[in-house]
């Protein structure tokens, strides 16, 4: 009879998941030009980067400085960023849990709140309520602000869907990060048996930071009523004069104490060309699918992916399989036995027979869980961020994510890219055709609820 209710109730929420699914409306099939015969821009072609810009709202501008993070060297530069805040400091995240990692957060904004800066905390209401109901009392009492978002109520599960899967933290408003960062113990290593989780952020000055900034401030309205306009948190952008500087460097993860991230010395450019892309769920597409789908189809040479939740809507499946057709180098590197989310490789798993026999190459992530969010296209566009590549993150979460146009950056996650390959194995078809009978039912039953994972 439990194995019946359990049944019963995993139909009926995939059956509700669909029947919402077509009344939001279709999902991006195809990206096509407007003549026939005409092909969409490569990631290479100036146009690329205004049709992006107009079909995702994301503002893609010179005069960034961008340094790729892994690992634990985040923190290290994040906590040391907060510690010089003078007017402001906030913080959003997804997933955050009572810990070491945890409790040094608090302390430096204990300390930076203390000290009359303007701190402001958001998490969460699915992942983050622990650790906010843990160190809340702390923050406030020290004068900063804690907000959860998008908290779960019985009267409100029709929402519960819809998670903020945003993770960002600006210091004065004029240096930010985003990537795959939660604050909890799993991305420092929880014991010498259990190593840091293998992840990638960025840490970024320049334009990109005010979109930053005002994503956090948006979500903070939702959560508390209150819009904050003020310079503390919005100073005057690049146009005034006043900004970060013109120039922008790319350097590689200074600091980093994981020996698989091993990338080139930093590319100095006279700009990156960056934005934030902020992706909401709504009754159309997502500025998520849109993107993704602009990109895999102007990738003209190769498309290295990192990813640590694949479960691919078919339709990103078939824009994949059609990449590598007609030539793309298309590489996923995925996680591998120790994920922390075993339901969810399954569900990845069944789609790989189709992937592989379309010449996508596939790997699995060997020492540790990957939870890193990179795409780089012919060495030269891409993103870092916190985007899945499953129908939750396409569809259902708030995301964001850093676009790059830019080959010094390209040429970075590159090589963090070459490095991760080196310790994975890589999944033929033929091996993966070799799997027991047990592994094909699991994957297929798996599979089932793989548009609620």
């Amino acid at each position: 009879m439990w194995v019946l209710a359990v049944l019963a109730v995993v139909g009926a929420a995939v059956l509700v998941h669909r029947i919402s699914d077509v009344i939001r409306g279709r999902p991006v099939r195809a990206v096509v030009e407007a003549d026939a015969g005409e092909h969409p821009p490569s990631v290479s072609d100036p146009r690329f980067l205004e049709v992006v810009q107009a079909l995702t709202g994301t503002h893609l501008e010179p005069g960034n400085r961008v340094e790729i993070l892994t690992d634990t060297a985040v923190f290290q530069a994040m906590l040391r960023d907060i510690a010089t805040a003078r007017r402001s400091v906030t913080v959003q995240d997804y997933y955050c849990e009572p810990g070491r990692l945890g409790d040094r957060l608090a302390d430096a904004l204990v300390e930076r709140a203390r000290s009359r800066v303007r701190v402001l905390v958001m998490g969460d209401g699915f992942s983050c309520g622990r650790y906010l109901r843990k160190v809340g009392p702390r923050l406030r009492a020290a004068g900063a602000r804690v907000a959860v978002l998008r908290p779960v109520h019985w009267y409100a599960l029709h929402r519960a869907q819809h998670r903020s899967h945003v993770r960002s933290v600006v210091v004065d408003g004029r240096i930010a990060y985003t990537g795959g960062f939660g604050f909890a113990d799993e991305w420092i290593g929880e014991s010498p048996e259990t190593p840091p989780w293998r992840d990638t952020s960025v840490r970024f000055t320049g334009p990109a930071v005010r979109r930053t900034e005002a994503a956090f401030l948006a979500a903070w309205a939702e959560a508390t009523g209150e819009l904050r306009a003020g310079a503390g948190f919005l100073p005057p952008d690049s146009r005034t004069g006043t900004s970060a500087p013109k120039t922008g460097t790319v350097s590689p993860a200074v600091g980093a104490t994981s020996p698989q991230a091993g990338s080139p010395d930093g590319a100095e450019t006279d700009s990156v060309r960056a934005g934030l892309l902020v992706s909401e769920p709504g009754l159309g597409t997502t500025a998520a699918e849109r993107y993704l789908a602009l990109t895999v189809a102007g990738a003209e040479h190769t498309l290295h992916i990192t990813n640590s939740y694949f479960v691919p809507p078919p339709v990103l499946v078939e824009l994949l399989e059609a990449a590598a057709r007609r030539g793309v180098d298309v590489r996923l590197l995925l996680p591998g036995p120790r994920t922390d989310m075993p339901s969810t490789r399954y569900a990845g798993q069944a789609f790989y027979e189709s992937l592989l026999g379309a010449g996508v190459r596939i790997w699995e992530y060997r020492p540790a869980m990957i939870h890193a969010k990179t795409l780089i296209a012919d060495g030269v566009w891409g993103s870092v961020g916190g985007i899945n590549l499953d129908n939750r993150s396409l569809r259902l979460n708030s995301e964001t994510a850093l676009l790059f146009h830019d080959r010094g950056v390209g040429a970075v996650l590159d090589s963090l890219f070459r490095g991760d390959l080196a310790r994975a194995d890589e999944i033929t078809l033929e091996r993966h055709r070799e799997r027991s009978t047990w592994d094909r039912i699991r994957e297929k039953v798996v599979r089932l609820v793989a548009p609620l994972l």
